[in-house]
């Protein structure tokens, strides 16, 4: 199966494997078994790719059980036990036979890693990444995780080097961008974190991570405006993202915009109660102190002058 060499996060060319298989099945006379294995795995596919996880789970562990040797089939099922039902034995079950059946599956070593991250195993996630590295030297969400991996344990600079790995094997990883960036405004140096989202915004302008921590830079130097303006363009390329609201909600009481603020404390109370986030309660006081405070306002404006 061709493989880009710009891989991020090991999902593969689902749809072209399959259609691949299916026709070297027909060529080589595959059993019936294995053909209805393959037709089982499409549909799963596409189940995975509507976000149907049940049902993509469910197509996949029946393709297994047809045809046992269905090494892209565990795969997948791997990928779903391990990221989306948090079945950490399941998906070290799957994900081994997948890369016993395929032992130079870099994609299976990758997630492999990711698994034993999740497992608190961080020396063997970064030996899983590091073997990634060394087959495909163009996959950079195996850059990206070493550089996790070595955040985790407090190694900052080497941090730093994996970041900037992933960066260069794939200049449009702004998640790599994103923790680079913010590992520089945690440090205290806002000018290079500064640099770094501009540029992940000048590759990927939908970005609305980047735009996010662009704005947190700015609201910590003081430039509220400034700050605002990234907020906006962050919630506009993820509406649902609450914590991007309440911050909107902060620059703009900052800059005395009462009115535009409580519109956004409002949005991140229901949608964040609905979340249940802890910061529900104290945004909750705010918006009932600017809610007195724009009346407090509006009863001086409508009062007559004294003559």
């Amino acid at each position: 199966m061709p493989r880009s060499s710009r891989r991020r996060e090991g999902s593969g060319m689902w749809g072209g494997w399959w259609l691949a298989a299916a026709a070297a099945c027909m060529v080589l006379s595959c059993t019936k078994a294995q053909g209805e294995s393959i037709a089982l795995a499409n549909r799963g596919v596409k189940a995975y790719q509507r976000g149907d996880m049940s049902q993509a789970a469910t197509l996949f562990e029946r393709a297994v059980a047809l045809y046992p040797k269905n090494q892209v089939a565990h795969y997948h099922l791997g990928m779903i036990l391990l990221h989306d039902r948090k079945d950490l034995d399941g998906a070290e079950r799957e994900l081994g036979e997948a890369a016993r059946l395929n032992p130079r599956d870099v994609d299976v070593t990758f997630q492999q890693g990711r698994l034993a991250m999740e497992k608190g195993s961080l020396d063997e996630a970064l030996s899983r990444f590091q073997k990634v590295v060394e087959a495909d030297p163009g996959y950079a969400g195996a850059y990206y995780w070493s550089g996790v991996v070595m955040a985790r344990k407090g190694r900052f600079e080497e941090a730093d080097t994996f970041y900037r790995k992933a960066v260069e094997a794939d200049p449009y990883y702004t998640r790599a961008f994103n923790a680079m960036g913010l590992a520089y405004l945690d440090a205290g140096a806002e000018s290079e974190a500064m640099a770094v989202f501009k540029e992940a915004i000048r590759l990927n302008p939908d970005d609305a991570e980047a735009h996010h921590n662009l704005g947190l830079v700015y609201l910590g130097m003081g430039n509220d405006q400034a700050a605002a303006e990234e907020f906006v363009t962050a919630l506009e390329n993820a509406p649902d993202d609450i914590t991007i609201a309440f911050n909107l909600a902060n620059a703009l009481i900052r800059q005395g915009r009462y009115r535009e603020a409580s519109f956004y404390l409002k949005k991140f109370i229901v949608e964040g109660t609905a979340k249940k986030s802890p910061l529900v309660e104290p945004a909750q006081v705010v918006y009932d102190n600017l809610q007195r405070l724009i009346a407090d306002v509006d009863a001086e404006k409508a009062s007559p002058s004294p003559q």
